[in-house]
């Protein structure tokens, strides 16, 4: 593992417990080349549109479905409109296959059918953070093998059971599980992230990290883990002598 960033923050360590960890602030992370949209879609008025970019978003409950247009779109935004559920797996039968990012974020979700994602063959990015699934749902979901980036924060469920949930995202490369109230991990819960290269746990409730966690993520780079509850960092913490303690 090369670990050429590691975020800790001061002030997370001789403090209260309950002033440890900040409050939620949950943003959906901006796609990199993506252009806000700023004009009406052609054949529908409830989307705008760009070269890149289907906006769908920000209708707060009055858009249950994603509405068809002709345009071979690499961006799908569909984040704060409040679904509560997905219930069929044509959701996204009116979207292009080059889609390859797709923003759910702050939809107030409590379910998702499984097998939804499975037309979306070209899928690399997908948004679900700020969402209270339940730990049997996204465990349902069976995310495509293609996504490489996957953004879970803010879920406010999420254990110590990662690999299960993800284990299957032999391409995963980038994962936010941040503001997800994770107090606990063992030394094989990223065992199956091999190709991993940025991870976040801020804003979590961790207090210990155990010896090896990170052993198998032999390509990880940045490991962001500011706001938990940390006093003390292992020497063997990250397969070496390395001790360090959060505020120094």
């Amino acid at each position: 593992m090369v670990l050429v960033l590691l975020w800790l923050m001061p002030g997370t360590s001789g403090c209260e417990a309950s002033t440890c960890v900040r409050p939620p602030t949950c943003w959906s992370t901006r796609v990199p080349e993506s252009h806000p949209p700023r004009h009406q879609c052609p054949d529908n008025d409830l989307c705008r549109c760009s070269n890149t970019t289907l906006d769908c978003s920000s209708h707060y409950g009055n858009l249950t479905y994603v509405p068809y247009d002709e345009g071979s779109f690499r961006i799908l935004n569909f984040s704060n409109n409040a679904l509560r559920r997905i219930s069929s797996t044509d959701f996204f039968a009116n979207v292009s296959d080059t889609v390859r990012v797709v923003d759910l974020f702050k939809n107030n979700l409590v379910h998702i059918v499984p097998g939804v994602f499975d037309r979306l063959s070209k899928l690399e990015w997908l948004q679900l953070g700020g969402n209270p699934l339940s730990f049997k749902d996204v465990f349902a979901v069976n995310f495509p093998a293609t996504v490489k980036n996957l953004d879970v924060q803010c879920m406010g469920y999420l254990e110590e059971k990662f690999s299960h949930l993800f284990g299957s995202l032999t391409k995963l490369t980038v994962l936010d599980i941040g503001e997800s109230k994770v107090g606990l991990l063992y030394s094989e819960t990223f065992a199956s992230f091999t190709g991993l290269t940025w991870l976040y746990l801020y804003g979590n409730a961790l207090t210990y990290i155990p010896d090896g966690a990170f052993d198998g993520m032999q390509s990880l780079t940045f490991l962001h883990m500011d706001s938990n509850r940390i006093q003390t960092i292992s020497q063997f913490t990250f397969g070496k002598k390395v001790a360090k303690r959060p505020d120094k």
